[in-house]
């Protein structure tokens, strides 16, 4: 099966494009032998360690007309880039922030994402309930009660495998929630115990929770400094911020 890395980045509250060439180093070392799907907005490289990265366009922007930066549609670039690749013909597609850190090869995840459709890791100690604003849990159809036990996922590194009817069923909806103009904006909720929008990653959270696909456990994929003292296990995979 064709399979690949998709990322973007843009100079943002940090600068991503620099980071993003960290993450096609530590790929390459981890011997990762797919393809890569990469976009900068505002970058200055056009290839690194033999990898292209597609230089001055927002995807969103360039395909669909829908918006010009990353304001107007939280996160939106993620399913349109993921969408780009899948129209590409891939169908194992590996979503990596910029500040990810590929640790090891990882075929687990690809297994997991092709037995079940989706490969997403648990965001330890951030329950959906805080971040899911009210437009994204009326289309969800999540009740308050059920919302509770909710699981958060870490959108930073999530693994599709389109083979599998499932992510087909789920990457669609995720897909048109990131055009609905209400599921991924910086709305709220009035409901006890909200904090703030989380945008694509609270949204596939609801999904994955409607489609019964179990998140991973933290530690297959880790937050510094667990990738050094070991709290979470070594069976790690990526490293996120490293």
């Amino acid at each position: 099966m064709k399979k690949c890395i998709v990322s973007f980045s843009s100079h943002g509250r940090e600068n991503y494009n620099q980071k993003l060439l960290g993450l096609i180093k530590s790929c390459k070392e981890a011997g990762w032998d797919g393809d890569y799907y990469l976009r900068s907005y505002d970058g200055y490289v056009d290839e690194y360690l033999g990898v292209k990265i597609k230089l001055g366009s927002y995807p969103v922007t360039e395909r669909y007309g829908l918006c010009n930066n990353h304001s107007e549609i939280p996160y939106g670039f993620k399913p349109h880039m993921i969408q780009e690749a899948r129209e590409q013909g891939y169908e194992q597609i590996i979503w990596c922030d910029s500040t990810i850190r590929m640790e090891k090869y990882p075929q687990f995840l690809i297994d997991y994402a092709n037995d079940l459709g989706i490969a997403a890791h648990d965001n330890l100690g951030f329950p959906l309930y805080g971040w899911l604003n009210d437009y994204a849990q009326e289309r969800l159809k999540i009740s308050d009660e059920n919302l509770k036990i909710v699981q958060q996922i870490m959108a930073c590194q999530i693994t599709f495998d389109f083979t599998n009817p499932k992510c087909v069923e789920i990457f669609d909806l995720w897909l048109s929630a990131s055009r609905d103009g209400v599921s991924f904006q910086n709305y709220g909720s009035l409901r006890d115990g909200f904090k703030a929008t989380r945008h694509d990653q609270a949204y596939l959270s609801g999904l994955l929770y409607n489609y019964e696909v179990p998140l991973l456990p933290y530690g297959k994929l880790v937050y510094p400094p667990h990738h050094e003292s070991g709290e979470y296990g070594n069976d790690f995979y990526f490293v996120n911020g490293k």
